[in-house]
Parts: structure tokens; C-alpha cells; sequence
């Protein structure tokens, strides 16, 4: 790149592009490149009823509650 010339932007980097492309792109790319391009994005894990740790604190709520009710 000359000095001259500036980084597209994320935006100009992907348009047209197909998905195969935009998987090249950013598997050959640091994103954190572009971090002030992308949106923020909020989320929260949740456990799965299937993990092992959801099924432990299962039990362990269910031994709690069972000696409760004993006591």
C-alpha cells in the first residue's frame, strides 16, 4: 500500500464479494483491523439442560431441597 493511499474499509473490502470470499477474507485478516467498523454486540450464555454443569447444579438443587424438607 503507498503512503498515499488509505485502507478500505470493512464494508468496501466485502461488497460483492461471495461467501466463500468473505470466509477467505477474514480467515487471512485480523478483525481486530476493522474493530471500529463493527457493531457492538450484547449476548448472555445461557447452560444448556444438557451440560454436565446445568445437570450437577440440578442435583445439587435437588439435595438441597430434599434435605429442606427433611429438616
Amino acid at each position: 500500500m503507498s503512503a498515499n493511499s488509505q485502507k478500505k474499509t470493512l464494508k468496501e473490502e466485502l461488497v460483492g464479494k461471495s461467501l466463500e470470499e468473505k470466509i477467505e477474507f477474514f480467515d487471512t485478516h485480523d478483525t481486530g483491523e476493522y474493530e471500529d467498523e463493527m457493531p457492538e454486540v450484547k449476548f448472555q450464555i445461557l447452560h444448556s439442560p444438557r451440560s454436565r454443569k446445568y445437570r450437577d447444579q440440578k442435583k445439587a438443587q435437588d439435595v438441597k431441597n430434599t434435605l429442606d424438607k427433611a429438616s
